[in-house]
């Protein structure tokens, strides 16, 4: 029953509009639905391709709501400021969402009996002799035994279960060689606690909770200190002569308070106790999560807004009413075309939390104007997804689905789209000199998904006379030789308007060399999806 309904709903997110009502709904179907988009993510078969890549797009969804909910239940638990591993594991969830981190938790476990087991192979019980060891396991020279160094990260690195196998303890008198990540500080992944295991990296927040985790293990009292512009940990009472910081980005160097006071003097920041003392695990995941905002933001890329907002999700989780922060959640909606939600995020930002339906009119002055443009933005959208193009003699000569070339500038892509003649802004015809082409802009454009072997998640919008048919082998000369023998188009966003290339396309058969229109696209383009069925029946074997 689960399955069937998940099916009904993965078709009906071909559709923009009910996207996202489609995935409320998905995540409303319990705890198997998690199990059943994960299967239904994965596997080759050519023409589940958008299958694939809305189960995809429904896990992360699914995956980040749950992570939220898991956030707010482990704060509300007693015993919260002690468990810190376990809301930066439920971020870096959010990342690897097909992963089981569990092996990660059970090495967090194994290096702090480590550490118990160093401790009493040394006579300590605690103090500063115990922070002293618990420095060397993590950031002490690496053991030998444990081979080479792994080198650089890949830039997709993701965690899978063969990565368990890097996580070993060290033998007596070596460490993990833990540092601190001066070369790629703004990376990511930086932030994720199965990254820093593995690859022996981080920025002082992530560093700073696993020196946490395995040192109350071993009951050690270790507190976040959040510092600005840094992040320390500490360990002992304010004034006490066992009172130190540890500047865990630094290879877990011990500092008084005075020194400590010192090196924020030197990093610009205006000395102020209050900066020094212990802070929350909500403060520690909130900064966290604010963390990694400001870092996607600043890597930027096509999906900037589906990488925001689970991130936003757990971090209003860890501070319900985060006033910038559902500012800004309420913005990535709205481009994401989310407006319910955009919505209920706006009301919440005034306090509201109507029980029926909302007068526009009533609400406060400064709403209202927020309130129009998602009423609007909501509208275009809902036009959008209804119009329906049909073809008119001496018309658009390609078809959605085509996988073409661009005459000119030899890439390789599939249309998503058409309309008979330029509809793009006067500004952009004017940049594109498109009155300057010989048939000018009175002509057929079309939505071109590119293929990122040539260009990086790009769409482009051609003029007809620059599109060429794709043809398989006989086009290599064409594109550079870049073609490979694979006939597909690669970018992210293909499945979002096909169900999949036919299989005969990949045993060279020209008249197969179009993708398979959705349910929704069909619909959109009537007469090329018709007019794809008599060609395709009328060449098939």
């Amino acid at each position: 029953m689960v399955e069937s309904r998940a099916l009904q709903l993965l078709r009906g997110m071909e559709d923009p509009s009910k996207r996202h009502g489609c995935m409320r709904d998905m995540h409303a179907l319990g705890e198997n639905i998690v199990e059943y988009l994960a299967r239904a993510s994965t596997g080759n078969e050519p023409l589940l391709l958008g299958r694939r890549h809305f189960a995809g797009m429904a896990l992360a969804r699914v995956v980040s709501l749950r992570c939220a909910e898991r956030m707010r239940q482990l704060l509300a638990v007693p015993g919260a400021e002690t468990r810190l591993e376990e809301g930066a594991l439920l971020l870096a969830q959010l990342h690897y969402l097909y992963a089981d981190l569990t092996p990660v938790a059970r090495f967090l476990d194994e290096l702090g009996l480590e550490l118990r087991r160093r401790m009493a192979g040394a006579g300590v019980q605690g103090g500063l002799p115990a922070l002293a060891l618990l420095s060397e396991l993590l950031f002490g020279r690496r053991d030998p035994a444990l081979g080479q160094d792994y080198g650089e990260p890949p830039d997709d690195w993701a965690w899978t279960p063969a990565d368990e196998a890097r996580l070993v303890l060290p033998r007596p008198g070596y460490g993990l060689d833990i540092r601190g990540n001066s070369r790629n500080f703004y990376d990511a992944t930086n932030s994720l606690l199965p990254f820093v295991l593995v690859w022996r990296r981080g920025i002082p927040i992530s560093l700073a909770k696993l020196h946490a985790a395995i040192g109350r293990r071993a009951g050690l009292p270790i507190e976040p200190v959040a510092v600005p512009m840094h992040f320390m940990n500490k360990m002992g009472e304010p004034g006490s002569p066992d009172e130190r910081f540890i500047d865990v980005f630094r290879g877990g160097v011990l500092l008084t308070r005075a020194q400590t006071c010192a090196l924020m003097a030197e990093m610009g920041v205006g000395v102020n106790e209050a900066m020094l003392r212990p802070v929350a695990a909500a403060d520690v995941y909130v900064r966290s999560c604010a963390n990694l905002v400001n870092q996607q933001y600043r890597q930027g890329g096509p999906a900037i807004h589906s990488k925001l907002r689970p991130v936003l999700d757990l971090l209003l989780a860890a501070r319900p009413g985060a006033r910038d922060y559902m500012c800004m959640r309420a913005f990535v909606e709205e481009c994401m075309g989310d407006f319910h939600a955009a919505r209920a995020d706006t009301l919440a930002l005034v306090g509201l939390l109507p029980d029926g339906p909302v007068v526009p009119q009533r609400l406060p002055a400064d709403v209202q104007p927020i309130w129009a443009r998602l009423d609007e933005g909501e509208r275009d959208l809902e036009q959008r997804c209804k119009r329906i193009a049909r073809r008119e003699p001496g018309g658009a000569l390609f078809r959605v689905g085509n996988i073409i070339c661009h005459a000119r500038y030899a890439y390789r892509g599939v249309i998503i789209g058409w309309d008979l003649t330029c509809r793009e802004e006067e500004t952009w015809i004017a940049q594109m000199s498109v009155d300057l082409l010989p048939r000018g802009r009175n002509q057929p454009f079309y939505h071109v998904l590119v293929d990122v072997r040539h260009r990086p998640c790009q769409r482009t919008y051609v003029a007809e006379e620059n599109v060429r048919e794709f043809l398989g082998e006989g086009e290599a000369l064409l594109m550079d030789g870049m073609y490979d023998g694979d006939p597909s188009v690669r970018h992210p966003e293909v499945g979002e308007h096909f169900d999949g290339l036919p299989m005969a396309a990949w045993r060279g058969q020209p008249s197969a060399y179009m993708y398979q229109p959705n349910t929704f696209q069909r619909a959109q383009y009537p007469d090329d999806y018709l007019e794809q069925w008599v060609v395709q029946a009328a060449t098939a074997p």
